[in-house]
């Protein structure tokens, strides 16, 4: 579900056109995050998508399916302290959702709408450590996922990557 969301989000032109793929940090790749005193204003925004909160609902599943919900989180690192670009990025990534449907084209595995549950703002959040005086806007987004799983995957240890497994 991680590249899913990935995909989602590049694959919507507006989302991409403010972004370039060196400020993407994909967790599922491997790809080490930059370290902050690393990072000069031109590398942002950046955008990281992370793993939140994971719940099994093992008091109602039933003798074919449970189901779970994986929380990912977007994280937003501006170039300053402006709040517009941040924003922006926001917008594109609700429109970007929008754009596919509540499902993210994964009918049959995500059960519920797709929801962002949370955003929130921190310019206090980044700091250069360099310098000690270089702030940046940090926003948090919240992308709530409900899926339904086979029993039998959960056992066997298989999860499903896409539609195309149920």
């Amino acid at each position: 579900m991680h590249a899913r969301i990935w995909s989602v989000l590049t694959g919507f032109t507006p989302w991409m056109n403010v972004m370039k793929a060196g400020r993407l940090i994909r967790f599922d790749q491997g790809i080490p995050f930059p370290e902050r005193s690393n990072t000069a204003p031109a590398d942002h925004p950046l955008v990281t998508l992370m793993q939140g909160r994971f719940s099994p609902d093992l008091a109602n599943f039933d003798a074919q399916t449970v189901k779970l919900t994986q929380d990912y989180k977007l994280a937003v690192v501006g170039r300053d302290l402006s709040v517009v670009p941040v924003n922006v990025i926001k917008w594109y990534t609700v429109g970007a959702i929008v754009n596919v449907g509540p499902y993210l084209g994964e009918y049959g595995l995500i059960h519920e709408p797709v929801t962002i549950i949370d955003g929130t703002d921190d310019i206090r959040a980044h700091r250069d450590d360099a310098n000690g005086q270089e702030k940046r806007c940090v926003t948090m987004l919240t992308i709530r996922v409900p899926m339904i799983v086979r029993n039998a995957d959960v056992i066997a240890g298989t999860f499903p990557t896409t539609q195309t497994n149920y």
